[in-house]
């Protein structure tokens, strides 16, 4: 079972930074889980919510601001480490940069949270760029490699349609034969729902099925004893340290 960090180490550094994500690869840990949205301008870029308030001294969607705006955001100041560490000068990543520094170091998960279709295409075009898609060919656990998750199922569908040779997931709050079937007939490889929908016997019939079982929400020990219990391939943690 892997151990993903979700939105780097984001325990101990400021989600989806390049400080979170640099923190994972320097703890041996190589898969990274981050979040995808649109610019204004038509630039993908790192981060969580729809809007820029929770985690930079800006305010309102991301949507309204282009990529240069959205990097001079400070995206570090409002977060403070245990050990005393602060992250001024963490800025909002851009999609790109990202593919740049870490090609051939990790594995991402990235999960396609804007609904705007025009996401898909312009994601496609620079994983092809950095050559990604050729290092991708098994699916979740390759290192290098990339593969598409996302709750949202039309995205997920384009996505796929777009980039057949990545693994992708579908992310869900519960677990059920509908959403395992909705997988399978898709052409879907994975599905990754919330660690406390999955039951043995619907992590059997996925096992059945043939797909790759991730789970979120993973909270302590307890949880991740539950996910070894029932041989999960792959699990995200905001301390994937803690647990390896």
């Amino acid at each position: 079972m892997i151990l993903i960090a979700h939105r780097g180490i984001s325990c101990q550094r400021p989600e989806n930074t390049f400080a979170s994500f640099d923190y994972a690869l320097k703890l041996g840990i190589p898969y990274i889980e981050l979040d995808l949205h649109l610019s204004s301008d038509g630039v993908p870029v790192v981060m969580h919510d729809e809007t820029v308030d929770r985690t930079t001294n800006g305010s309102g969607p991301i949507s309204d601001f282009t990529k240069d705006e959205l990097m001079q955001l400070d995206a570090g100041s409002w977060f403070m480490s245990e050990d005393g560490k602060q992250f001024s000068s963490e800025t909002v990543p851009v999609f790109e940069d990202l593919l740049r520094k870490y090609s051939g170091q990790a594995h991402i998960f990235a999960e396609i949270k804007s609904k705007d279709p025009d996401l898909i295409p312009l994601v496609q075009n620079l994983i092809d760029k950095y050559g990604w898609l050729n290092t991708s060919q098994n699916r979740f656990g390759h290192v290098p490699g990339i593969s598409i998750i996302s709750f949202d199922r039309d995205q997920l569908l384009r996505s796929k349609k777009l980039m057949p040779d990545l693994g992708h997931g579908l992310l869900s709050e519960t677990c059920s034969e509908e959403i395992i079937d909705f997988c399978k007939i898709n052409g879907l490889q994975g599905i990754f729902p919330y660690i406390h929908a999955i039951t043995p016997e619907l992590r059997a019939l996925i096992t059945r099925k043939g797909l790759y079982t991730g789970a979120w929400g993973i909270q302590n020990k307890q949880d991740v004893n539950r996910a070894r219990d029932m041989e999960l391939d792959g699990i995200t943690l905001d301390c994937p340290q803690e647990f390896s």
